[in-house]
């Protein structure tokens, strides 16, 4: 009786929803504290591995035979002098441990009239010339639109991100349906050709997928262009994007079914599928809220992994020259 009165007695204290808040606001600040020290600590390990690509980086391309000015660009050998002079000016002539500081941009490469030093890097912005096209930078290259007055997405990182968008979003929508449909179907010839679908997609390399596609679709059906001359319409965009998203769907359509399975038989929904509740609303409305968590956070961290791909599979659908491979191999 004295514990109920107790707690009687402080509900109706006028106190109580004051410190019942403050307790709670004091839980939400630890909270949060805990999860922006959690963050900070995890963007800061941004830095060592940023650091440590870049070191892979120059030591793969500093050991590979041969440099960038061996041969002209009509196949000849260029002169020794010519390649000293090109050394010099693109300062390739430095120590190695020279040649990575000026490229992240903590070395000078020179002085300007009023003597100060002047930095040119990764850290300024600036990626350094091209070897290629001659009188144009890295960074040129990648962000500027190729027309002025150009957007950014019309530029090469544009049209890379969005095959990478486009990619993720083909492999989201096949590999859900695939999931769910092997969990709900279990042990069913729906569930072994999801299985074997699922199975081929992920064994199978996207450019390969791209050639065939391109010689079905461009070739034989005429659905859809080889070469793409112009991105401003949906044709060209498709069979680079579901070369994408074939991976990535595979991948998300088995850790669908794994996770709704597990998911499944759980004792909540045993009892709604003993109360009578129907099949259907069971195993989507009931099970999808335990479902979505795992493939969702495993499906954002994916979400930069169709890029990587994405310059390949529109080299492979959109070259000129490609369409004469796919038409002897047709």
């Amino acid at each position: 009786m004295r514990m109920r009165w107790t707690r009687h007695r402080d509900w109706r204290d006028a106190s109580y929803p004051v410190r019942f808040l403050s307790k709670v606001r004091l839980a939400f600040v630890a909270e949060c504290a805990s999860m922006l020290q959690f963050v900070f600590r995890r963007t800061l390990w941004i830095i060592p591995v940023l650091i440590t690509i870049s070191l892979i980086t120059f030591v793969m391309m500093k050991s590979t035979p041969g440099g960038p000015f061996d041969v002209t660009s009509s196949g000849r050998d260029m002169p020794k002098e010519t390649q000293e002079l090109l050394m010099r000016r693109y300062h390739l002539d430095e120590p190695d441990w020279k040649q990575y500081l000026i490229y992240i941009g903590v070395w000078p490469t020179g002085n300007d009239a009023a003597g100060a030093p002047i930095f040119k890097g990764v850290l300024q912005g600036d990626l350094g010339p091209s070897y290629q096209y001659k009188g144009r930078g890295v960074t040129d290259i990648i962000f500027a639109p190729p027309s002025v007055g150009g957007s950014l997405w019309e530029s090469r990182f544009g049209r890379t991100a969005t095959l990478g968008i486009f990619g993720f979003v083909f492999g989201v929508a096949l590999g859900l349906p695939l999931g769910i449909l092997a969990a709900v179907r279990h042990n069913t010839w729906l569930d072994y050709v999801s299985l074997f679908v699922s199975t081929l997609f992920v064994s199978t390399p996207g450019f390969v997928l791209a050639i065939f596609l391109m010689i079905i679709f461009g070739l034989w059906l005429k659905w859809l262009p080889i070469a793409a001359r112009t991105w401003n319409t949906w044709q060209p965009w498709l069979l680079p994007s579901f070369c994408l998203g074939v991976g990535l769907s595979a991948f998300i359509a088995r850790l669908t079914r794994a996770t709704m399975l597990e998911v499944l038989r759980q004792d909540y929904i045993r009892t709604a599928r003993a109360k009578g509740l129907a099949l259907h609303r069971v195993d989507v409305q009931l099970s999808r809220d335990g479902t979505h968590v795992r493939p969702g956070n495993r499906a954002a961290r994916l979400l930069g992994h169709p890029g990587d791909d994405a310059l390949i599979r529109r080299i492979d659908c959109s070259r000129k020259s490609h369409r004469r491979h796919c038409v002897r191999l047709a």
